[in-house]
This record gives C-alpha cells, structure tokens and sequence, in this order.
C-alpha cells in the first residue's frame, strides 16, 4: 500500500543542512532594502568576480560569440563576453516597485 504524503512543518526546515538556503535568503532580503545604485554596483562587482571563476561559461560565452561576431577582434570578443556578464548580474538583482512588492528584472 502507498505512503501518505508527509507534510511538513516549519520546524522541519531548521535542520542543519538548510542553513545555506537561509543564508542566501537573508543576503536576498538585505540587498532588496539597499537604494538601487548600490544593488547594480554590487550585481556588477559579482558578475565579474563570477566571470573570472566561471571559466567553463566563460568559455561557451566566448565560443559563442567567436561563432555570431567572426568579424571582431579576438580581444573585442573577449571584451563583449565580460560587459556581458557584468551587464547580466547587474540587470539580475531583485528590485523593489513603488508599493514595496519585489519584481524581478
């Protein structure tokens, strides 16, 4: 015979192994209440930290490009995939609207 569905609890999700989760939400929720020129500034400090960390999408990125522009130069190539990602994760951060309700980018 089938098990029931268990249901959970808040209680349930205090356990060790959620505290990441809940750190990256507390980080979410402290960035949203900063003014917005602050929150591109720190979207685009971590699209470049992550640029240079994420050297296989760094390199799809790259390929990518090298295949839709052949007619730039490599370093204006290079150049493009890292306005790209700052651009990105600058864009990506949560905002808030006028009535205090967060939309995303």
């Amino acid at each position: 015979m089938a098990e029931a569905a268990r249901e959970y609890t808040a209680r349930d999700f205090l356990h060790p192994r959620y505290v990441p989760d809940w750190l990256a939400l507390l980080f979410l929720r402290a960035v949203a209440a900063l003014p917005l020129p602050l929150i591109w500034m720190i979207g685009g400090v971590l699209g470049m930290l992550l640029y240079y960390l994420m050297s296989e999408r760094r390199h799809i990125a790259l390929t990518n490009i090298r295949a839709c522009f052949p007619e730039l130069a490599p370093a204006q190539q290079r150049q493009l995939v890292h306005a790209t990602s700052v651009f990105l994760y600058r864009q990506r951060w949560p905002r808030r609207s006028r009535g205090g309700v967060r939309k995303s980018a």
